[in-house]
């Protein structure tokens, strides 16, 4: 115990705020243990070192220190409602925070007694750290939705004459002989040419940070469903996409081959673009770009650093081991001056596998898209044989349903020769009765007449069976003729389509 140090003056928040234990002051008004952060206690008060467990140590709790020891103007170790309200407030509204949304956070309430009480260092630093973490998770949400958003594309992309450039010209990328699929009235763009077109813009490895299956994946989702292609609109949208998953921009990338790009009835190659990004920071090697030197900073510099002259003179002729080392160093400049002649080689090598893994990454793309295409050619020929199972079940009912109506013309044809047989039959007994009536007393009249009538009747029966027959024979000829013309149309309207479907599947 001592006399009581002077409380430090309101702008000084150095020594007071900074120090790790709190003076806790028994006799307090109120009966109440205080902590304070000042140290201004009195000398008859007895004195407790207390760590302080609801804050973190640093920053957060020089604030909220420094905070108390502001609204608390008296020096009495504890806030009023008022002046809690105010300290927080400040806190909330320096933060973006409005006052209202304390009390729902701090769970005051409308109890009229939490407005008489006073409040110590402790409460209010529970209060202030339950203020930071609601800031902190309300910050990390808002990075997570930021994050989880695509970036927007450019107001001036749609008509961006560049960017219309690259798209139109890209569009006529073609890999393999026969593949002239570009539209100049409705161009659209590939996955291939998709890829092609990231390679380009130095987003694909290896002077880039993305592979073939990423940039595929991108252009999967952002492609229409149902659709193998990306218009113009959809096009800008992956670009977008592509940027973020490589983190970078993809605009301007694309920009600048379409600065490059010559008006052409074919492909136009332009230069690719090397990407700039900085991977050190993600401890991944850096690229190995055309013009730099994979010896940079060992050999060659070893063979511009040699030993000067009078150094090297100046070692003892006596000492072995100076005499070695100087052979060493020799040997070892010599190795390094020869070294230098290859390292053009080894970068023009590098620069070919690099160019040779671009163009296998791009093949193997290529034959990604083959097999997808492959797929979707036997599903469509799949179809397509459905289509002709049920085309072929269909004429084989008509063909039914002719033979049918065959067999209704025959039984038709029997019942004509069975009603011509009556109709001959009464036609002759008529005939037979008229000449009875006519020659009945005489015999030879009788006999002539009963002759002509059998050769009447004999006479006018094969005239019926013929008549009858020739009747069958033409409804026959008619009723084949229409079946026949019928079975025609349908084969050949099916044999139409079958052309037409197979024509557009090849």
């Amino acid at each position: 115990e001592g006399p009581a140090k002077p409380a430090p003056p309101p702008g000084d928040r150095s020594s007071a705020s900074r120090s790790s234990p709190y003076t806790t002051n028994v006799n307090s008004p109120g009966g109440e243990a205080v902590v304070s952060p000042i140290g201004g206690a009195s000398a008859a008060s007895k004195q407790i070192s207390v760590m302080p467990t609801s804050l973190s140590a640093g920053g957060a709790n020089e604030k909220a220190a420094a905070l108390f020891r502001d609204y608390d103007t008296n020096q009495r170790n504890y806030l009023d409602h008022e002046q809690l309200m105010a300290a927080l407030a400040e806190f909330g509204t320096l933060n973006g925070l409005p006052a209202k949304k304390l009390g729902e956070i701090l769970a005051f309430g409308n109890d009229p007694s939490a407005r008489a009480r006073t409040y110590s260092f402790p409460e209010f630093a529970s209060f202030y750290e339950r203020l930071a973490n609601f800031k902190a998770k309300a910050a990390r949400m808002e990075r997570i939705k930021a994050k989880g958003e695509v970036s927007s594309i450019p107001e001036d992309a749609e008509k961006d004459e560049n960017l219309k450039k690259v798209f139109i010209n890209y569009c006529k990328y073609t890999v393999g002989q026969g593949r002239t699929a570009y539209d100049e009235s409705d161009p659209k763009m590939s996955s291939t040419q998709f890829v092609k077109l990231c390679h380009d813009m130095g987003l694909m490895q290896p002077t880039g940070p993305l592979n073939v299956v990423a940039v595929d994946v991108v252009f999967h989702k952002a492609k229409a469903v149902g659709q193998r292609r990306l218009d113009f609109a959809r096009f800008l949208h992956a670009l977008a996409v592509v940027g973020d998953a490589a983190q970078s921009s993809a605009f301007e990338p694309a920009r600048q081959l379409g600065m490059q790009i010559k008006p052409r009835a074919t492909f136009f190659a332009p230069q690719p673009v090397q990407l700039r990004q900085d991977t050190r920071a993600l401890g991944r090697a850096e690229p190995l770009l055309r013009g730099s030197s994979m010896l940079a900073g060992s050999a060659p510099g070893a063979a511009q650093q040699q030993l000067p002259p009078s150094r090297l003179e100046a070692v003892s002729d006596g000492d072995d081991d100076a005499t070695e080392a100087l052979k060493e160093a020799k040997r070892a400049a010599k190795l390094a001056e020869a070294s230098v002649g290859k390292t053009d080689s080894i970068e023009e090598r590098l620069c070919a596998h690099s160019a040779a893994l671009a163009e296998v990454q791009a093949a193997a793309a290529a034959a990604e898209l083959g097999a997808g295409r492959v797929a979707d050619l036997e599903d469509e020929l799949a179809t397509q044989r459905d289509g002709f199972d049920t085309r072929l079940a269909r004429l084989e009912r008509l063909v039914g349903s002719l033979q049918g109506e065959i067999a209704t013309l025959k039984s038709n044809k029997s019942e004509l020769h069975m009603a011509s047989a009556e109709l001959q039959v009464e036609a002759a007994a008529s005939a037979c009765s008229k000449a009875a009536a006519a020659a009945a007393g005489n015999a030879a009249v009788a006999m002539a007449v009963k002759e002509a009538t059998a050769a009447a009747a004999f006479a006018a029966r094969e005239a019926a069976r013929e008549a009858a027959e020739e009747a069958v024979r033409g409804a026959w000829r008619a009723l084949t003729k229409e079946a026949t013309d019928a079975a025609q149309n349908v084969a050949r309207d099916a044999t139409r389509e079958c052309a037409r479907d197979a024509t557009e599947a090849a």
